[in-house]
């Protein structure tokens, strides 16, 4: 198992080809081929339901922004359809607004790192850590985005 918080390829179906993508390099793209990691989807848009990720991930804690991992903590899930959140499910008003904003993440991973995520069928929302403070007991007390 990989330690919690430390960021590895241990864990991830991963393949790599080389490819002129132009990764944004120092505020510039590349103008060469470089080295791209796709990784391998699970293959779970079809078989699990919205509702059933969001009921097993809702208030579960992850870490977000490879390589550089921070602690968040998921409020909900969102597909095509809607999202799944405290307040259940919740359909979209404007579904191309959710597949606009899928189609800018894609890009924005594949251009920033380097990184093809593939097809995006779910995203998990999150509420970053923003704070931890010390108690009087020696605990510490994360406190978390709205």
């Amino acid at each position: 198992a990989n330690p919690l918080g430390y960021p590895t390829m241990q864990s991830l179906k991963v393949s790599s080809r080389l490819d002129g993508v132009g990764v944004n390099v120092f505020g510039s793209a590349s103008k060469k081929k470089s080295l791209v990691l796709e990784l391998q989807a699970p293959g779970l848009a079809n078989v699990v339901k919205l509702e059933q990720i969001g009921k097993a991930l809702l208030g579960e804690r992850c870490f977000i922004g490879w390589p550089y991992l921070n602690e968040s903590t998921i409020c909900a899930v969102s597909d095509r359809t809607g999202s799944f959140g405290a307040r259940g499910f919740v359909g979209h008003s404007n579904p191309s607004a959710w597949e606009n904003e899928a189609d800018r993440c894609i890009d924005r991973y594949l251009e920033k790192h380097g990184v093809d995520v593939g097809e995006a069928s779910f995203f998990v929302h999150v509420r970053d850590c923003v704070e931890m403070t010390s108690m009087p007991d020696g605990s510490i007390e994360k406190h978390f985005s709205d």
